[in-house]
């Protein structure tokens, strides 16, 4: 939210806490006061065993001076300790970037985050991972994005359609993140990029969609994951609303052809069955296996 006096504002993130199971709720605190003209944006929370963590972007308004940042708590949100895990600035080519995801493992904290350039169209989109093995004190970088059919610059992002879903999934040390991006052959495709240490490094990208799809086209921002043991599960849309998974059992190594989860479209009660949007996956708790998993979405019937 954001607070102004005497001509000023500038941007706040409050933090309500509960002890009670959300029956009543400590008196609100602000964790990041921002300078004067600054925004604070994409806002993401984790809390499990006494640690809090809440990542989030610090925006200059007029000029890219802009930082990915994470608040950590390990004394139930009592107390937070603030690192930057990427800096991002004009005078370096760079443009107000988006964090879009965030996940946490004990200690290991994971974001996902890019910038973009448009100039009568995309010019080009990068993407990147930071990944923090100490509580976010240190943050390791890679870039994960594809070269494109143009001049090789990526136009890779990892965008949410204004409806949030994970874009990074992890098992232990293996981490895999999920991405929409434009192949060297001009090709918009689905992607996912595995790492075997954390996100201390990544393997080459893999294109999920384009093979088994040729003649589709992929709706950006409604990519997905999940991931357990040795089985990640991924879920997309293409435009003509249409929901698909792939699957790996052996840890993203391979996959398994492309399943299409959408019933045949029929009308029925005036709504069209067959037909989905904003696709939602989740593993299922009671199976420690993985192999169970749900996916929901918007008139998708059960799956």
């Amino acid at each position: 939210r954001y607070r102004g006096s005497g001509g000023s504002w500038y941007g706040v993130l409050t933090y309500f806490r509960s002890t009670t199971n959300g029956a009543s709720f400590d008196e609100e605190r602000d964790i990041v006061t921002a300078a004067v003209a600054h925004h604070i944006y994409d806002v993401y929370a984790h809390a499990k065993a006494g640690k809090v963590v809440v990542g989030y972007k610090y925006q200059r308004n007029w000029e890219v001076v802009d930082s990915i940042n994470v608040a950590v708590s390990n004394d139930n949100g009592v107390s937070f300790v603030h690192h930057q895990a990427a800096l991002f600035h004009r005078d370096n080519g760079d443009q107000h970037p988006t964090l879009y995801d965030m996940q946490v493992d004990g200690d290991k904290i994971y974001l996902v985050y890019g910038d973009a350039y448009y100039y009568y169209g995309l010019r080009w989109a990068r993407l990147f991972f930071g990944s923090s093995l100490n509580g976010g004190a240190s943050f390791i970088t890679n870039r994960i994005d594809v070269p494109s059919n143009e001049n090789n610059n990526p136009k890779s992002t990892a965008s949410n359609d204004y409806h949030y879903v994970p874009k990074i999934a992890f098992a232990g040390n293996r981490v895999y993140v999920v991405f929409n991006g434009v192949d060297f052959e001009g090709k918009f495709s689905v992607f996912l990029r595995r790492s075997l240490d954390s996100g201390a490094t990544f393997e080459p990208a893999i294109n999920l969609s384009k093979s088994e799809l040729p003649n589709k086209n992929i709706q950006d921002g409604h990519v997905t994951l999940a991931a357990r043991g040795t089985k990640v599960y991924v879920v997309f849309t293409t435009t003509d609303e249409k929901i698909y998974l792939k699957r790996s059992m052996n840890s993203g190594a391979s996959f398994y052809p492309i399943q299409e989860l959408t019933a045949p479209l029929h009308h029925s009660d005036e709504t069209e069955v067959g037909k989905n949007w904003w696709p939602v996956i989740k593993l299922d708790p009671s199976d420690t296996t993985g192999s169970k998993v749900h996916v929901v979405g918007y008139q998708l019937k059960y799956t």
